[in-house]
């Protein structure tokens, strides 16, 4: 989308766009923003925050070691007025990354206070898939198991975010998770 060359004045428009009612839109894109394209030209996060885009995503795919390029991204959209909990991260696990990789790249979404979106891979060519969260544990012929990954660590993963998602949400020291203060705050 903030590829289009034309991106800047589209966004304008949408910032200025009401319904009949005189009541303005919000946008929430479901796929993630180019990072790369945030930091080539600042200015697109700005434009995406006037036009009320909520809840910017932003891929890190890659290896740990690109942390510094994930954050100038976050600090790009931190800058044009979001605040950390308001960004997200999508991450890529059971690939090629070990769950060790994908737990350094979590800890440091926590130091930054940005939410994670997990997004479990499978192959492009598998028709069905038998994962089953609440299942205690399951094979790699029920689901796909990336090699070097096991079922629980898929688990522990998914966990892992859900609980650092909440914490941050609920604004708790260090983003650290603590046994059920969902239940406190939030209501059932």
């Amino acid at each position: 989308m903030i590829a289009n060359p034309h991106i800047k004045n589209i966004l304008s428009e949408i910032a200025e766009y009401k319904f009949p009612d005189q009541s303005r839109v919000h946008c929430e894109s479901q796929s993630g923003l180019d990072g790369r394209l945030l930091i080539k030209v600042p200015e697109i996060a700005i434009f995406l925050k006037k036009a009320r885009f909520r809840h910017p995503r932003i891929a890190w795919d890659g290896p740990y070691r690109h942390w510094p390029k994930i954050k100038a991204q976050i600090q790009v959209l931190k800058d044009a007025g979001y605040s950390p909990d308001d960004i997200f991260i999508f991450m890529l696990f059971n690939h090629d990354l070990s769950y060790e990789e994908m737990r350094l790249k979590l800890d440091a979404c926590r130091g930054w206070r940005v939410r994670v979106i997990d997004c479990r891979f499978r192959p492009l060519d598998s028709i069905s898939d038998g994962y089953n969260p609440q299942a205690k544990s399951q094979s790699n012929e029920e689901y796909y198991i990336h090699k070097g990954w096991t079922d629980k660590q898929v688990r522990v993963f998914r966990r892992a975010v859900r609980q650092q998602n909440i914490a941050i949400m609920l604004n708790l020291p260090d983003g650290r998770y603590i046994e059920g203060v969902e239940k406190k705050y939030i209501p059932t």
